[in-house]
């Protein structure tokens, strides 16, 4: 009965997970817009580390809960969902997915540098401080490039106001966003524990 209710807590908390994330980045990149910046910046910051939010929020409460191996289940089996099982379906639902010459000079150098800089501090299972700093310095490096490597022609987007509904929306899709990631994690350490499955 526990186990059933452990699970019926995570599906409900994964609905609530991702629906605040949909909520944070369409309200975030219109108060983006609003401010003034270019939809390609709003593009690479908003909406490109958006989408990772909620990896990156369930990622830290596993850290803060001592359940240091989600963090890197969770990076990793992430990656190998989007490359493979994401590529794969849409591919075959659209017959044939164009793959255009930015990605293969410059993010699939990236993807591979990045993945050989995670083997190398995970080698010796365990990431130090040193590490981490080098993996956001890295992180950090690339958004500046990405930025800095805009294209060029950009059509100007015309401001709009900030509304009362878009910023609700931000605050709520916040407040979704930790408590689903807090219960997603607390779910899984209980389901694990249930089941015997260690996380850590």
């Amino acid at each position: 009965m526990e186990l059933i209710m452990w699970i019926i807590i995570f599906i409900f908390s994964l609905v609530i997970l991702i629906k605040g994330a949909d909520w944070l980045i369409s309200s975030s990149e219109k108060i983006g817009l609003a401010l003034g910046l270019s939809p390609f910046v709003v593009g690479i910051i908003i909406v490109g580390v958006g989408t990772s939010l909620p990896e990156l929020i369930s990622s830290l409460f596993g850290a803060l809960k001592g359940a240091t191996d989600i963090v890197n289940s969770n990076a990793v089996g992430s990656n190998i969902t989007n490359i493979l099982l994401i590529v794969g379906i849409s591919s075959l639902l659209a017959r044939k997915l164009i793959v255009t010459k930015n990605i293969i000079d410059l993010d699939l150098p990236i993807l591979v540098l990045s993945t050989v800089i995670y083997l190398i501090a995970a080698y010796d299972r365990v990431i130090t401080v040193l590490e981490s700093i080098i993996l956001v310095s890295s992180f950090i490096v690339y958004l500046f490039y990405s930025m800095h490597d805009k294209p060029s022609g950009e059509e100007e987007v015309k401001k709009e106001k900030i509304s009362i509904k878009t910023i609700g929306l931000f605050v709520i899709g916040l407040v979704f966003l930790l408590v689903g990631a807090n219960y997603v994690v607390d779910s899984v350490i209980n389901i694990s524990s249930i089941i015997r499955i260690p996380v850590v």
